[in-house]
This record gives structure tokens, sequence and C-alpha cells, in this order.
């Protein structure tokens, strides 16, 4: 269980990172657009999907 914890912190920290804003002021919007840039650098799949299920844990609490 601690592993998916640091995937879905580390999620968060890159996609802060990449908006540039903090936790506290990432949207819905700057999930979506993260995620295009996942997609579109070549990220495999299953590394894309484990990353939008940490941000959506993440803004959903």
């Amino acid at each position: 269980m601690r592993g998916k914890q640091q995937v879905y912190i580390r999620s968060v920290r890159t996609c802060c990172r990449y908006c540039n804003k903090t936790p506290s002021e990432l949207t819905v919007e700057d999930v979506r657009t993260f995620r295009l840039h996942l997609v579109e650098s070549g990220l495999a799949p299953g590394s894309v999907n484990g990353a939008m299920v940490g941000l959506r844990f993440f803004l959903a609490h």
C-alpha cells in the first residue's frame, strides 16, 4: 500500500510543478492539461492511469 501512496504523492507533486501551482491551487482543468502532457510525452497508458488515479483522489479529498 505504501508504494501506491508514494506514486500518488509524486503525481500531485509533478502536476504542481508542471502547472506551476501549489496543491491547493490545482483545478480539474490543470489535471486535464497535465494528463494530455503525459500522453503526448509518450508515457505508458498504465503510468498515465496511475497518475490520474492519484490526482483524482487528491482533488476529491
